[in-house]
């Protein structure tokens, strides 16, 4: 008993002390992380400082008084000052010092570690191992930097001394139990922090004991030793627990055997005598007396958790978002719905972009961030970018225009990613800042040598512009700039663009007067192999083309977009010349704003598609122009191309399905959250492939025993059993002549797409991880490389058509059924879906609009009128949309009398035009029969909402959506899903009820 006592006791102990270890550890690296990053920080923005100083021509001397200034500013505030000794250097051949320390000619600066370290990373700060100071002679620790000027050649070394005493001494005194300390040791295995403070600076090896064996132990396991026994350097029996840290050093605890686990002994001696129960109930205490002594240590694991969660609840709504926006943009829709869901996807891209700068902050100050090189087209870099500033502008009175030149190729080799995100934060700042006026965006390329381009962005604004000696501070970390009369503000996202610009070979300059507006330019170097430019039309000189545009600056850029591609355009600057211009009949096409595009249709005739009329519409104008081209605003070079080349925008030349099939592959999705399950199926859908589904890990691991899968999906955050305990317990399964398991490729979902996040998935047995919101072109990736070879048919499966009229819509007074149907896409049944979301939205603002009515809140009121507004021409009810539209323009004016007068029969309206829809729906859905098929088993359904059982109800939902059902049957669960989506559980019980009384 007592043998057994000690060994279950010695495990439970054992395993909570390599998590306490850990913990402790954690702490001290993140101490020692803290203190090498201040010193890096203030060495490079010193260094900027310097170099602007050696610019101008200041004297070695003058360098040092600045470092004197620096040093004694610090020590105003003993905090900062602490741990920091001196700023000195090696500058234009003299040594100085902010002590004003002057070493004796024996001290040469060229051979000292902090000099040597500089060097060998010219422009990168650096750190030296552990060295003994000449001019305090205590242990240090250097930050060290070189100087460059403006064509890299270096001015000289500067550094900063940075003493580890506080993490030693904290290090040193680390213990589980009396007796215990810590170790602290550098790349080199020399000592910097031991109890005993003689043995600092020796190396490990010469502590004697067993500490060879140790170091033979480190070399085998480089990244972490635990209950590592060991005599020490006293002869002492020893617990050792070591871990290599993130700049190569090892810290370590050590604690006396007999010292920490006497209450091991104490507590097998005593369950030997009372028996089993008594050392189950003492091995519990023992747990929690271990618990409780580590809970410090568990908060600072909460902090290193925290980023991956919050990246996690961030990416998950975006996840949805996205995903959604790209089934949408599958389906057969009209050009209208999109491009508006396009815009709503390349803003979820921005979005998930600016999450990605601020988990990713601390890789940008350390220098982490690499810059990729892959093919993109510059087309759709600038689409996307005109898209979301587009969307930025959508409130404000101001002008955009694009102009792009011919000399750049379609196809470039850089990292777009990061090109985007350079525009995007230019584009947001100029949008931020610019209240009225224009914001232009100029695109040009210069050739160089060997396929190599300099690619150009300038951004002009009208804006609040900059105070002439707040240029120079534009770019820095954490400075604003004069907040008070020129808010320009912490400018985090100008800082970044500029580190990717001269990361990408460019660089960001700034052009401004204060009170009139700025340009920023940004430049930087790609590469090419096709010389075939982006913007390019068939036979242009042969295209005859007239334009009509009264606003100057529209005019010109309309001008400049059709010369980048080679057409002389004709241009009329009023009304009465576009006649006289129009009454030749010799133009292949004639471009108009939308504000006279009523006028010119009835001029030409409506009646003859033929007549060459194109309508430049603004952006947020949502009128049809049947028969009729459109482009939208702003145009520039390739949209232009685009359309004179009759590459239309409709969904129909939109083909986004894969390049291949697989309708021989089986695939598993397992989540937790249904609507996440939803998008990665509708996503796999056009590749015919079996998809199974469940909601856990220990589900997975059912049907992975019970069927074979070729490709498995596993979502990393799961309750209970998270994806990676899932795959191990995968791989953990044995099938005798079989490596299925063992070989079973698993894809991990997640959220956490933060740095090194991949490199554990697959040291954890994954293949490959998917980051949420799902890119397609990367799911595609991802298919092609892991579904076997022979599964894979080339060619993708054919697209069924689905825009079916077979159900006709009675007559709804109020709305234009045809139009409606067309506006939402051209299919019946969709269209009759979105009526009745239009009525349950309706219903939902009727007492919001009252309210705010009553209360005088006018922006809550124009916000719900606008949105009824676009719903209600978006379904036909054009009427009702009007006199929405003239409420939301008496709320900007802020006309009261108008709206007091007006608003409660506009919502008598509405109420008596969703009466009449509802009639309409109910009229059409009534069921023949009034039943559903027996396997839908509703009963386990009802009972899983009444007991508000999610996963239940989401496993059933799940079934439904992979039967076989009847249009009327799909329409009915579909209305469930919907409640179920907005927790409206007890509307749900209701409609099954009513399914049961014949309601239905």
């Amino acid at each position: 008993m007592v043998l057994l006592s000690y060994f279950f006791a010695s495990s439970i102990v054992e395993r909570h002390i390599s998590q306490n270890a850990e913990g402790m550890t954690a702490t001290a690296e993140e101490k020692l992380q803290a203190r090498l990053q201040s010193a890096q920080a203030s060495i490079v923005q010193t260094a900027i400082s310097v170099e602007g100083r050696l610019e101008i021509g200041q004297t070695p001397g003058q360098i040092e008084d600045y470092f004197f200034t620096i040093r004694n500013r610090l020590a105003e505030n003993l905090e900062i000052l602490n741990g920091f000794i001196d700023f000195y250097g090696f500058v234009s051949g003299e040594f100085v010092s902010g002590t004003l320390w002057r070493p004796g000619e024996s001290y040469i600066p060229q051979e000292r570690p902090w000099y040597i370290a500089a060097m060998e990373q010219p422009g990168k700060p650096s750190f030296t191992g552990p060295y003994i100071d000449a001019h305090t002679g205590v242990m240090v620790v250097s930050a060290s930097v070189t100087l460059l000027d403006r064509d890299e050649k270096i001015l000289g070394v500067i550094a900063v001394d940075v003493r580890l005493y506080e993490i030693a001494d904290y290090v040193s005194s680390l213990q589980f139990s009396r007796g215990g300390y810590g170790l602290l040791v550098d790349q080199n295995l020399t000592v910097v922090a031991h109890p005993n403070k003689l043995l600092e600076g020796q190396s490990l090896e010469s502590l004697g004991g067993d500490h060879v064996g140790l170091m033979e132990k480190m070399r085998e396991s480089p990244d972490s030793i635990s209950m590592y026994s060991m005599r020490n350097s006293d002869g002492v029996r020893v617990i050792a627990f070591y871990r290599k840290m993130f700049n190569g050093w090892y810290i370590g605890i050590s604690t006396p055997r007999s010292s920490y686990f006497r209450d091991v002994y104490i507590m097998a001696c005593v369950l030997s005598v009372i028996g089993f129960f008594m050392m189950v109930i003492l091995c519990f205490f023992l747990i929690r007396l271990n618990i409780a002594k580590s809970r410090s240590d568990e908060e600072n694991k909460a902090k290193a958790s925290f980023l991956s969660k919050i990246s996690h609840e961030i990416r998950t709504p975006i996840h949805s978002i996205m995903g959604i926006s790209e089934i949408i943009l599958r389906k057969d829709i009209s050009e209208e719905v999109y491009e508006y869901v396009s815009i709503i996807k390349h803003a979820g891209d921005k979005l998930l972009s600016s999450i990605n700068d601020i988990l990713d902050f601390s890789r940008i100050e350390s220098g982490q961030v690499s810059v990729a090189s892959r093919k993109y087209q510059i087309a759709s870099l600038i689409n996307d970018a005109v898209n979301v500033v587009c969307l930025r502008m959508a409130d404000k009175r101001i002008d955009f225009f694009v102009n792009m030149g011919r000399a750049i190729p379609a196809e470039l080799f850089g990292d777009d990613d990061r090109i985007r995100q350079i525009l995007n934060n230019l584009l947001d700042n100029a949008v931020k800042y610019t209240q009225k006026g224009y914001i232009a965006l100029g695109i040009r390329g210069e050739r160089l040598e060997r396929g190599r381009l300099k690619l150009i962005f300038a951004i002009e604004d009208t804006g609040i512009g900059i105070l002439p000696g707040d240029i120079e501070n534009l770019f820095r970390e954490f400075l604003r700039v004069d907040v008070r009369g020129n808010k320009i503000g912490a400018r985090q996202g100008l800082s970044i663009a500029n580190s990717f610009c001269r990361d990408m070979g460019g660089a960001i300059t700034v052009e401004s007067e204060y009170g009139k507006g700025s340009i920023f330019t940004a430049s930087v170097i790609q590469t090419f192999e096709d010389d075939r430019p982006a913007a390019q039309v068939s036979a242009p000189e042969a295209k005859r083309v007239l334009a009509f545009e009264e606003r100057p600056y529209h005019a010109a850029s309309l001008t400049g977009a059709f010369r980048s591609i080679g057409i002389d355009l004709a241009y009329a600057k009023d009304p009465g010349e576009l006649q006289q211009a129009l009454a030749g009949k010799g133009y292949d096409y004639v471009f108009v704003p939308s504000k006279y595009a009523a006028d010119c249709i009835s001029s030409l005739g409506d009646g003859d598609p033929s007549t060459p009329l194109v309508i430049m519409t603004e952006p947020g104008d949502s009128i049809s122009y049947r028969n009729r081209g459109t482009i939208r605003l702003p145009i520039y070079s390739c949209t232009l191309a685009n359309f004179l080349n009759e590459v239309e925008s409709s969904p129909a030349h939109h083909d986004r399905r894969p390049g291949f099939s697989a309708p021989g592959a089986r695939v598993l999705i397992v989540d937790d959250i249904s609507t996440n399950i939803r998008v990665a199926a509708e996503l796999m859908a056009p590749y015919g492939m079996q998809i199974d589904s469940c909601f856990s890990g220990g589900e997975a691991l059912e049907l992975v025993q019970k069927n074979r899968y070729d490709l498995v999906f596993m979502d990393h955050m799961m309750p209970g059993m998270d994806g990676i305990t899932a795959t191990a317990r995968i791989r953990s399964l044995h099938r005798k002549g079989d490596t299925y398991y063992q070989e079973l490729p698993v894809i991990i979902f997640t959220a956490n797409a933060i740095f090194g996040q991949k490199e554990l998935f697959l040291k954890n047995g994954l293949n490959d991880f998917l980051a949420k919101p799902i890119d397609v072109q990367k799911l595609d990736e991802i298919l092609r490389n892991w579904i076997p070879k022979e599964k894979q048919v080339e060619g993708a499966l054919p697209v069924t058509d689905d825009r079916s009229t077979k159900t006709e819509l009675k007559a709804i007074a109020g709305v234009d059924l045809k139009r409606g149907i067309d506006n939402t896409g051209g299919s019946t049944e969709a269209y009759k879906t979105i009526l009745a979301i239009f009525c349950a939205d309706v219903k939902e603002r009727l007492p919001l609009l009252r309210e705010t009515a009553g209360a005088g809140d006018l922006s809550a009121y124009i916000t719900a009128v606008h949105a009824l507004k676009g719903a209600s021409r978006s379904i036909g009810a054009r009427e009702t949309g009007d006199m929405a539209a003239e409420l939301e323009e008496a709320g900007k004016a802020g006309n009261r009398e108008f709206i007091d007068g007006k608003t409660d029969p506009f919502l008598d309206h509405l109420e008596g035009l969703v009466s009449r829809i509802t009639a309409s729906l109910k009229e059409e859905s009534s069921p023949t029969g009034g039943t559903v098929p027996a396997d839908l088993e509703l009963g386990v359904l009802r009972e899983a909402l009444i007991t508000m059982d999610t996963a239940c109800v989401n496993s059933q939902l799940q079934k439904y959506a992979e039967m076989s059902l009847d249009d009327k049957t799909k329409q009915f669960i579909t209305e469930i899903e919907n409640c179920v989506l907005l927790f409206e559980y007890e509307k749900a019980v209701e409609l099954i009820d009513s399914l049961g009384k014949g309601d239905r």
